[in-house]
């Protein structure tokens, strides 16, 4: 029943994204994001307990849960704290993606392009990389945690540090392979 009902609010959620008259503005995409990131995990979640890979839908559970306590933080105190939190997550993206324009840059993945492609990129790179050190001054952002502060603490912050208690830290035993697993293979 619980998943038949699951079913029902899956497609009545994706049916009213798609048949949206309006583009989504610009700030809220991050809720739209992890909302939309819910729905297709729960649904191959669904399709792996079916099939009896219960471990390995763990693994999306996990990820599950994750985007869960973004959303639950981020609308927490929506009256106040919403858009600078919207911003600071839309920023991290900017400061997060450095990585893998540093990856690009030193993994000669560059050669392959030409001239041309190559001075687009770069001049593209500069803009992205001088703004990804001004929002790391700005917010003091790590590669960690784009909220400044561990997912357990954003669960307890939000009411959920019984589940990341639970499900989160169980599941995170579970799925590593390590010798709790032993028995699910």
């Amino acid at each position: 029943n619980l998943a038949h009902d699951n079913r029902i609010l899956r497609n009545r959620l994706k049916s009213a994204l798609d048949n949206r008259k309006y583009p989504v503005d610009g700030q809220l995409w991050p809720l739209l994001y992890l909302g939309v990131k819910l729905l297709r995990h729960d649904e191959a979640l669904e399709l792996l307990a079916r099939r009896g890979f219960g471990s390995e839908a763990g693994i999306i559970l996990r990820t599950m849960f994750e985007a869960a306590v973004n959303i639950m933080w981020i609308t927490k105190d929506a009256e106040d704290g919403l858009v600078p939190k919207l911003k600071r997550y839309s920023d991290y993206q900017v400061f997060v993606s450095q990585k893998y324009r540093d990856y690009t840059n030193n993994s000669g993945v560059l050669n392959n392009l030409t001239e041309e492609e190559r001075d687009k990129w770069k001049q593209y790179n500069d803009i992205l990389t001088e703004r990804a050190f001004e929002l790391k001054d700005e917010y003091g952002f790590t590669y960690r945690s784009w909220s400044g502060t561990t997912l357990k603490e954003m669960a307890n912050d939000v009411g959920w540090g019984e589940r990341y208690d639970t499900l989160y830290q169980i599941y995170s035993d579970m799925i590593h392979s390590g010798v709790l697993s032993v028995p699910e293979y």
